[in-house]
């Protein structure tokens, strides 16, 4: 088997050598080099060495010229001024790594508000999973959106497959629906002339150090009559004592999407907030 590889190999070597030399239409350049050892000169075992006959005899030997190495640079500066150097470099590399801007979400400056840390809502238990949040969302959006009856039926189910959500919580999910279509805030929702669910924004505002881009997504806002209406749904699952103590952070948060809208668009804007 061996001897078998060892033809083989032998068979592309010679193949490839062909290929190379006659692929050449008017001139053939062969580079070559003569090693030298201990012992004497080494013979020449590289891929070109069957051409070494033919090129003794028609061969033209082009001497290439040979230059010295450079050597190392000379250093003409003392080490103080080698130091110097660096820590300019050092300085200059720390002043680039200072971010020009900061990006942070709606969520982050919230929860940076002593305020609210205070009364901790956003690390509060109490919810029934991210499941069950996302799925009431997607379906208040999709009612926002124009899905009614049947249509609005089918998307319940397939959200309720998506999230996980069992049979049994089925008839809550659509409950809530029906209270948020009956409710004030939807209403209000429905007479503007913009509507939009599950809006994002972003803003850039300046600060004392740095310019930030302030990011989040509002569940829904509408315009009418020259003024926003932003609504924030909360499916916290706690008593009114509970919710009351949460409830500054959420105004805080639904607040600044408010705020956000009247910066970007000019018009005033109120933010409400609805425990589903």
């Amino acid at each position: 088997m061996m001897a078998v590889e060892t033809r083989f190999a032998d068979a592309e070597r010679q193949r490839l050598l062909y290929v190379a030399t006659t692929r050449a239409m008017q001139e053939l350049v062969v580079t070559h080099r003569e090693w030298a050892t201990t012992s004497g000169p080494k013979p020449d075992v590289s891929a070109w060495s069957p051409l070494a006959p033919t090129l003794d005899v028609r061969a033209r030997v082009i001497e290439l010229e040979t230059t010295a190495a450079a050597g190392r640079r000379v250093v003409e500066m003392s080490t103080g001024e080698v130091q110097s150097r660096i820590d300019g470099a050092r300085e200059r590399l720390a002043r680039a790594a200072v971010p020009s801007v900061h990006l942070r979400t709606v969520r982050e400056v919230t929860k940076a508000d002593p305020a609210v840390m205070q009364d901790g809502f956003l690390s509060a238990t109490g919810g029934r999973g991210a499941n069950w949040g996302s799925a009431v969302h997607k379906c208040i959006e999709a009612m926002g959106r124009g899905r009614t009856r049947e249509s609005l039926q089918r998307f319940i189910h397939a959200v309720a497959a998506e999230f996980a959500i069992g049979a049994d919580q089925l008839s809550e999910l659509e409950a809530i629906l029906e209270r948020v279509r009956l409710s004030k805030v939807w209403r209000r929702l429905e007479t503007g002339e913009m509507r939009h669910f599950e809006l994002p924004m972003m803003y850039r505002r300046a600060s004392a150090d740095v310019e930030e881009l302030l990011e989040g997504v509002a569940d829904a806002a509408a315009l009418a009559e020259n003024q926003w209406l932003v609504a924030d749904w909360k499916t916290d699952d706690v008593d009114v004592i509970e919710w009351t103590r949460r409830g500054a952070g959420y105004e805080r948060q639904a607040r600044l999407y408010a705020d956000i809208l009247e910066a970007m668009t000019g018009h005033t804007a109120e933010a409400s907030v609805e425990q589903l």
